[in-house]
């Protein structure tokens, strides 16, 4: 049955990388999960099938998380499949790239809305349903390192990731009362695919990167990371922001084109 046995997650961005790997890792330890995807139903039907072999229970949902209306009909929706949400999991997000002297209005408005305005939307259309089920749940947010630590043109994708830190202490202080409990993964460098973005492929050449076990991340890494903030052994942690890295010093993260 697994140790999430019973529960039921949705997770957003979940075609592909980090957010396929978590789906497919709450299917595992026996969640039933619903597969928030925006345009890749083809990536979003393999990560149902990669849940479906493990026997876990798999629905895909469609959503353009830019406009607040999908945020909260994408949360209706999972809930109507999956009778209720115990865990939601926001990983979406977009990085464009641009220098800061030619920032223009398009990065922050093709940034800001799916990076940090849908998780808030999410989260708060989630929690009321929490409320509404009287079991408490948890509410993880995929952040970045980029929230501690800058790296070149990602003016907008870092202003993101570090408000979304904060904002996870913040909402874990009002919803204690309601027993959902509120954190975040950041991960540093991780070799995943940016489709719908200009950053290239993780390069491992790179000898830049001051990283204690000298590689990359891989999503199972962080997708570990979430399944345990989603477990009972977790119970007692709430407003954290966990670091899912390889040591990397803070203010030190100069590694051309690493995701994370």
């Amino acid at each position: 049955m697994g140790p999430l046995a019973g529960k039921r997650a949705a997770v957003t961005g979940a075609s592909t990388g980090i957010g396929r790997q978590i789906a497919i890792e709450l299917g595992k330890r026996g969640a039933a999960v619903a597969i928030h995807y925006h345009a890749n139903v083809a990536g979003a039907g393999e990560t149902a099938r990669a849940i479906q072999e493990s026997r876990g229970r798999a629905f895909l949902i469609q959503a353009n998380l830019a406009s607040p209306q999908e945020c909260t009909r994408l949360i209706a929706a999972c809930a109507s499949v999956l009778g209720g949400i115990d865990l939601l999991i926001n990983n979406a997000a977009l990085s464009p790239e641009a220098p800061f002297l030619d920032l223009s209005d398009e990065p922050w408005e093709r940034t800001l809305p799916v990076g940090l305005r849908a998780p808030v939307l999410c989260a708060q259309a989630a929690a009321r349903q929490m409320i509404r089920q009287g079991r408490g749940g948890r509410i993880i947010y995929v952040g970045s390192a980029h929230g501690f630590a800058t790296a070149s043109h990602t003016g907008p994708y870092t202003a993101s990731r570090g408000a979304l830190h904060m904002l996870t202490k913040q909402m874990a202080r009002e919803l204690a009362p309601h027993r959902i409990a509120v954190n975040c993964v950041a991960p540093g460098p991780s070799e995943t695919k940016h489709e719908e973005t200009p950053f290239p492929e993780y390069d491992p050449e790179l000898p830049t990167h001051p990283l204690l076990w000298e590689r990359a991340g891989i999503p199972v890494n962080i997708a570990r990371a979430v399944a345990f903030l989603c477990s009972d052994e977790a119970g007692f942690l709430t407003g954290q922001v966990i670091r899912v890295e390889s040591g990397e010093p803070p203010g030190q993260w100069k590694a051309r084109g690493a995701s994370g």
